[in-house]
């Protein structure tokens, strides 16, 4: 017969198997298929460089101790240091790459969108750390950070003008999608994204 568990003072080992279960449950009822979980950056980087930016793993400044990442203004490359969230912080900085060379610092997502989607942790930092000119495209990155892979890059294509059939995704359901472009062949183009 198996053991019962005392909730008062669980033991270690009782509270690892019992973090494994829930584990197991979350993994089983996400709707990201379970390939995903160990290879969803590495998915985002192939789908950043098939859209012509690159992505650097390494960079003198990924030693400053609060630096988790960079877009290099200018150019369509993003530094991902080898800490914090990986995939938040290419996501993230990416989107600062889109805002920079497809949106011309336009706003993609409209203020009333983006105070309802970020958390309040999300608009006490940006109150505290960023001027008020910064705020907007802060917080646009922000919450573009936290969609799935599929929806970002469906809004990224937009807000650069690819057309779906160009900038099909890499992933599970297509293995194989290439997209060849230059740094100087994205078209610019403002797109609509939720409404705006």
């Amino acid at each position: 017969m198996g053991r019962t568990i005392n909730f008062q003072n669980p033991s270690r080992k009782q509270i690892k198997g019992i973090c494994l279960v829930a584990l197991a449950l979350i993994a089983q009822s996400s709707s990201i298929p379970a390939w995903a979980w160990g290879n969803r950056l590495e998915q985002a980087i192939e789908n950043f460089q098939v859209r012509g930016f690159r992505v650097l793993r390494e960079h003198p400044r990924c030693y400053e101790r609060q630096l988790f990442g960079l877009y290099v203004r200018g150019r369509r490359e993003v530094i991902v240091c080898r800490k914090g969230n990986e995939l938040n912080t290419l996501l993230h900085e990416g989107w600062h790459g889109v805002q920079a060379m497809c949106l011309r610092g336009e706003p993609w997502i409209s203020s009333d969108i983006l105070r309802s989607g970020l958390g309040w942790q999300d608009q006490r930092e940006l109150d505290l750390l960023y001027k008020p000119s910064e705020r907007n495209r802060e917080a646009e990155a922000r919450y573009m950070a936290n969609k799935s892979i599929n929806e970002y890059f469906k809004a990224m294509d937009q807000a650069c003008g690819l057309s779906p059939r160009a900038a099909t995704p890499v992933g599970p359901e297509n293995p194989t999608a290439e997209l060849i472009l230059r740094q100087d062949q994205l078209p610019i183009r403002r797109g609509e994204m939720n409404g705006r």
